[in-house]
């Protein structure tokens, strides 16, 4: 049965979907699938604009034989001859031997080279602003060269005062129980899909749909027909606009890109913390893609819609990694230009990911690269200062140390023995030495009322498996999701010998001097005990789950501030130490602080024994 639908009293659309085809042009994922419009007028004479793949060359004929109603077709339109509007025009010819066919000159050409000779004394090349009268109505034909292939003209109904306009203004997806774009909420569920047809298809060539736009600016438009996707009668001057922002290159929101190539997932880590960096700092729009699994065109999109990019990629063979040369280079073929870009190149043993980036975005208009392009020796620096969740996450303390020499200090061999011999099956896979995120690490907890040690991991969870949370602000762990339960009911010590941090350069960047930061005595005599919180993930150990610490941090003091400007909070009385484990829920949080006074602490570098005071 025949699926058409009546735009005005003489113009009837008789396309048809696809909701099969995976690719469009063998390139695109379609997951709505793709509608191919096709529209026929109703005058003294008939006028079908355009026909439509052959996909659906079934249903269109069985619309357009229902829709003409028994008179035969006088006109085919041609504004655009790539197969997907054209593969059944020889057919419509054959259907309707009396019917001419109205395009331009290089249309003709191409016509010949697809059907041959057969179709020869019924093409009628039309010249600029050259017109068919049939009836009532008048259509004027435009070239639009370029938008997106060389053939390409549009028609304008100056009686319904419609626009036919090729490819321009068209959108992936089917049309589903509806035609007009008012008739949907265009902006919240099309408009991806209407910029990801763009920036793919004719993104390209700016210049000539700026100069399409000049024609059509000219034009008095009710109607936009394009040849995909929802027909347009209401908030045209809407979608026009869009048009021109994309044909310009100029970008659609102020917010960032952030693309990565991943190996081992090190690279990954680093563009979720530069993204969670990029929300604290109040950047409001960020989107985030793994070039491995997100197919270009999606990237390509957002990186017209967006103001700056940020590109993160391994070193692979010598190479920028292969997914994230195929994104550039299809930056580069769209002729994506005037944006600014963060480059982060990864590679253990030879990084080289950054030169081979900086050189293709290179031969791209105004691209601003900024430099220096930071380097990953392999896996981020856990002291690397990170992102916030909410306000409540701090990059402070990422490395810290155990030393578990028996001249170091008897205490901590007493936890750790005391930790083996608790029956933790965990217990044995304790690190001592340096101490990474996501490493397991004894922790001091009140179970029950008793103080006990724990095997436990470093780091909350991100969710999705996007890393973990290591440092909690304690200025807003009780208000943030992640932690305010931890902090009322779930406090910890994490014991220590000592932490990491790395000097300051003038520009507040970070140097390569690694310096510890150990206690000047205190009650332990050199261990150190510092706030933490902790949560049982997966229905914790006991359940084959796990439990995961993180550390709370404050602001830094004058001797901490060279280095960072948080530290991480040591709790170096005994009072302190027993009020943070054993305090019950309701004692408020602020009380809690109150103790959080830092000590006086030993700084020396990490590879000499000598202390700064």
């Amino acid at each position: 049965m025949e699926c058409t639908a009546r735009i005005t009293p003489d113009l009837i659309w008789v396309g048809g979907n696809d909701r099969r085809l995976n690719l469009f042009e063998n390139i695109f994922p379609i997951p709505r699938g793709i509608s191919y419009n096709s529209y026929l007028l109703l005058d003294d004479k008939t006028v079908l604009v355009d026909t439509v793949d052959k996909a659906v060359s079934g249903v269109f004929f069985e619309n357009l034989t229902a829709a003409l109603g028994g008179r035969t077709l006088n006109y085919i339109v041609v504004n655009h001859m790539e197969p997907d509007h054209a593969a059944t025009l020889a057919e419509a010819c054959e259907r309707y031997p009396g019917a001419q066919v109205m395009l331009t000159a290089k249309a003709a050409q191409m016509a010949a080279q697809f059907f041959g000779d057969s179709l020869r004394d019924r093409l009628h090349a039309v010249a600029e602003s050259g017109e068919l009268v049939t009836g009532r109505h008048r259509l004027r034909f435009f070239t639009a060269p370029m938008v997106h292939w060389p053939e390409v003209m549009v028609t304008y109904d100056e009686t319904d005062r419609a626009l036919f306009s090729a490819d321009a203004f068209g959108t992936f997806g089917a049309v589903s129980g509806f035609l007009f774009a008012d008739e949907v909420d265009f902006a919240r569920d099309w408009l991806d899909d209407a910029r990801r047809y763009y920036t793919n298809i004719v993104g390209k060539y700016g210049a000539p749909v700026q100069a399409l736009l000049k024609k059509a600016a000219a034009l008095d438009i009710a109607f936009l027909c394009p040849l995909h996707g929802p027909v347009w009668r209401r908030d045209i001057p809407w979608f026009v606009e869009k048009y021109q922002r994309w044909s310009k290159w100029q970008s659609e929101e102020d917010g960032v890109l952030v693309a990565y190539a991943s190996i081992y997932g090190h690279t990954e880590n680093a563009a979720e913390v530069f993204a969670m960096a990029l929300r604290d700092a109040g950047v409001k729009h960020v989107a985030v893609y793994d070039v491995s699994v997100t197919h270009p065109s999606y990237i390509l999109s957002d990186a017209f819609r967006f103001s700056k990019l940020a590109l993160l990629s391994a070193t692979y063979n010598l190479d920028v990694f292969p997914a994230m040369e195929t994104l550039l280079l299809d930056l580069k073929s769209h002729a994506l230009q005037d944006r600014t870009v963060a480059l982060v190149e990864n590679g253990t043993w030879a990084p080289a990911a950054g030169k081979q980036m900086r050189e293709i975005l290179g031969s791209m208009k105004n691209m601003r690269v900024l430099e220096p392009v930071p380097t990953i020796r392999s896996a981020l620096a856990a002291d690397t200062r990170g992102p916030s969740a909410g306000g409540g996450v701090s990059g402070m303390c990422g490395r810290y140390f155990l030393d578990d020499t028996e001249e170091a200090n008897e205490r901590l061999l007493n936890l750790l023995r005391g930790l083996l011999e608790s029956g933790d099956p965990l217990a044995p896979q304790v690190h001592t030495g340096e101490i990474f995120p996501t490493q397991l690490a004894p922790v001091i907890v009140a179970d029950g009322g008793r103080i006990a040690v724990r095997a436990m991991r470093w780091g909350f969870p991100r969710g999705g498996g996007r890393g973990v949370v290591i440092n909690s602000r304690s200025e807003k762990a009780d208000t943030t999701p992640m932690f305010q339960r931890a902090v009322r009911e779930r406090r910890c010590l994490v014991p220590v010998s000592g932490f990491y941090e790395w000097r300051r350069t003038p520009s507040g960047g970070k140097t390569k001097d690694k310096f510890a930061f150990q206690s000047q005595g205190g009650v332990d005599k050199g261990l150190m005990y510092l706030a933490g919180v902790y949560g049982e993930f997966l229905g914790g150990f006991r359940a084959g789950g796990f439990d995961g610490f993180a550390i709370l941090t404050r602001e830094a003091d004058g001797q901490m501030r060279p280095y960072h400007d948080r530290m991480p909070v040591i709790l170096d009385d005994e009072p302190a130490k027993k009020l943070w484990l054993l305090a019950p829920p309701q004692i408020p949080y602020a009380d809690l602080r109150r103790h959080f006074d830092p000590p006086r602490l030993y700084v020396r570098p990490a590879s000499s024994p000598e202390a700064e005071r």
